[in-house]
């Protein structure tokens, strides 16, 4: 999904607020309805600039260069929505956490169709499910940012999984700063989910 440059965005910001309510009384097919929430989410709520490079999109193109952490040996799921990665950053404790993204660029929940988020919710709730096996941990954390003023540092909608152990002191070492690991490292952990999806996980 593409942005327009900042003066449109401007110019459509103000359309938009001032045809909002409008559009939604004389519109009658439910695709425009959502089609208008989308738009209008994308541009009251977006903080990517116009040269923003997207690391998670980078990613899902099946690239590895500077502008991304992700390796495709991270990934541990795909379909033709959602993709799930085991995450570049760990908490200390909770190692080979996963976050699960849209295929298409999305910045935040705000702006995301109910297809992707449905999707989503179902491939999260089978990963946490293949995690408790493989991983054998003694619970599960999901967590989901939007805006920099809720954590959110790639712009880009995703959805963390993180392993839980007794006494993992998480909501402690979630505050301080969370570690790059090493992409050898993320492999075992890559290896081990996706096992347990093969073998365990009906995905239809």
């Amino acid at each position: 999904m593409g942005f327009t440059p900042e003066s449109e965005c401007t110019l459509l910001r103000i359309f938009l607020c001032e045809n909002y309510y409008k559009s939604i009384r004389v519109v009658t097919s439910t695709n425009e309805i959502s089609a208008i929430l989308v738009i209008y989410n994308m541009l009251m709520f977006s903080h990517t600039s116009q040269d923003y490079k997207c690391p998670i999109c980078i990613g899902l193109n099946r690239l590895e260069n500077e502008d991304t952490l992700l390796k495709q040996a991270d990934e541990v799921y795909k379909d033709d929505l959602v993709t799930a990665y085991i995450n570049s950053f760990w908490i200390p404790t909770c190692e080979g956490h996963v976050i699960v993204v849209p295929n298409e660029h999305f910045e935040n929940i705000y702006e995301m169709p109910d297809e992707y988020g449905h999707r989503i919710f179902e491939v999260v709730k089978k990963i946490s499910i293949a995690m408790k096996k493989a991983y054998n941990c003694d619970g599960i954390t999901t967590r989901q940012n939007n805006e920099p003023a809720a954590n959110q540092h790639a712009l880009h909608y995703h959805h963390h999984i993180f392993p839980r152990y007794d006494g993992d002191s998480f909501n402690i070492n979630l505050a301080k700063k969370s570690v790059l690991s090493d992409p050898k490292d993320r492999i075992e952990y890559a290896n081990k989910l996706k096992e347990f999806l093969a073998k365990t996980i009906n995905w239809e």
